[in-house]
């Protein structure tokens, strides 16, 4: 996968991490790995994990804003026929998140939804409620700054009631 190699840029600097855009319904997902991420996360976003006994790991992003695309492959279904995609993500300054959904399946783009409230910089829950599960890219922007990844959704596993 292309990951263009961009130095950790300033929050007032554009940078796009990840893969290029892959057409819809090329086959096989091109699930984004971590280690495709061409920065170290910075001082902020490794001091925040220290403080929450975690460690920088599995980290994927550039400049001021960075997610855990690993954790985000599990959907849960929202009762009217969509699947619930939560995604963690760090900002390293406080601007409203943009999140974008494309199926690499479908081409269906759908857009996410970042609550406000959090505290810049930290941690930003946001989501996308998908129409269908399999391959979906998911961009997220701050101000400038733009991460790109391949996720393969499947659904969570639930217990019974």
């Amino acid at each position: 996968m292309d990951a263009p190699s961009t130095p950790a840029p300033s929050s007032s600097t554009a940078v796009t991490v990840g893969p290029a855009p892959a057409s819809p319904g090329t086959g096989s997902c091109p699930v984004t790995r971590p280690a495709e991420s061409p920065s170290e996360p910075p001082p902020a976003l490794r001091e925040w994990l220290r403080s929450e006994g975690a460690d920088s790991q599995g980290w994927f992003g550039g400049g001021d804003l960075w997610a855990l695309p690993a954790t985000a492959r599990h959907g849960y279904p929202d009762g009217r026929g969509k699947w619930s995609l939560k995604i963690p993500w760090w900002r390293g300054h406080d601007e409203p998140l943009r999140i974008r959904a494309v199926s690499l399946k479908t081409g269906k783009t759908v857009d996410g939804h970042a609550p406000r409230g959090y505290a810049a910089p930290g941690f930003q829950a946001g989501g996308v409620d998908l129409p269908h599960l399999g391959c979906w890219r998911i961009t997220g922007e701050l101000g400038p700054t733009r991460v790109r990844f391949v996720v393969d959704v499947v659904p969570a596993e639930t217990t019974p009631n």
